[in-house]
């Protein structure tokens, strides 16, 4: 079933390691995964549920060690209550593990936060950007660095 709110996402490491985050949407449960890609790398991931509609995944991988961060939106009740996420995770031979998902402080409630990127800046610190507003010409980007 195609599902209109999905974005893939994916980010390959300066030693090849690939990472893929994605919506799983199954009976109007939506979960955000995030997999190891690398060819030939075991199947390992994690999956992010809420208590929203989590949707439009972003991926960065960290330029030293393995793992990265996502980042998504999660719509509550109403567009009007929506909320940004980052939740960091680790890649290594012990396995694969997520940190706990923490909410982004967005700037204004009046203006609901969608389609969230993320990129790694290095010493643990990812940039988080979304767009704000309730209407294509009266949206606002936004960006706030962040610390998993």
């Amino acid at each position: 079933q195609d599902n209109q709110l999905s974005r893939y996402s994916k980010e390959i490491t300066t030693d090849d390691k690939v990472y893929l985050a994605f919506q799983l949407d199954s009976q109007g449960a939506n979960d955000i995964l995030v997999k190891d890609g690398t060819f030939g790398a075991p199947l390992q991931f994690g999956t992010l549920s809420g208590s929203g509609v989590d949707i439009r995944p972003s991926v960065a991988a960290k330029t030293e060690g393995g793992g990265g961060a996502i980042t998504w939106y999660r719509a509550n009740a109403s567009p009007s209550s929506a909320d940004v996420y980052i939740r960091s995770f680790e890649n290594s031979a012990a396995g694969f593990a997520l940190g706990q998902s923490v909410q982004i402080p967005t700037s204004d409630p009046a203006r609901p936060p969608y389609g969230p990127g993320i990129a790694y800046v290095g010493n643990g610190t990812y940039l988080v950007t979304w767009s704000e507003g309730s209407n294509a010409g009266a949206s606002l980007v936004k960006a706030r660095f962040v610390k998993p």
